[in-house]
């Protein structure tokens, strides 16, 4: 078994009104796996556990919305094993970065890997 650091993308899409922008938050996960596949497939069930709405108690901007997941960007396998007393938990996030898309067009090609225009926040 092996250890992957996968980016999970979550996107904010609003209940109400026209969509503008696409807030996205790209999450690390660490995942124990046999190979990038299966690393990929665990981080999709993450990615799937945390869409919804917070019992509807969600917003952003101050506008209704909830979580969507919108892939798996990368699995990369970790090159030191994390091997310790302490270990880390399969799953575990490891850090996030916050981002934000004009159109779904640029969020599905950072989703797939490919060029996209995004703005950075924190």
């Amino acid at each position: 078994m092996s250890w992957f650091a996968c980016h999970v993308v979550m996107s904010v899409r609003f209940k109400e009104g026209a969509q503008h922008s696409f807030p996205v938050w790209e999450n690390i996960y660490l995942v124990e796996a046999a190979d990038g596949d299966e690393a990929a497939h665990k981080s999709e069930q993450i990615g799937l556990s945390l869409e919804g709405d917070s019992s509807g108690t969600f917003e952003w901007d101050e506008r209704p919305a909830r979580w969507v997941f919108a892939g798996v960007r990368k699995c990369i396998q970790l090159v030191h094993p994390i091997r310790q007393e302490n270990e880390p938990t399969d799953g575990v996030e490891l850090t996030y970065s916050e981002l934000r898309f004009e159109d779904e067009e640029n969020l599905k090609a950072f989703v797939e890997g490919d060029d996209a225009r995004a703005l950075i926040s924190s």
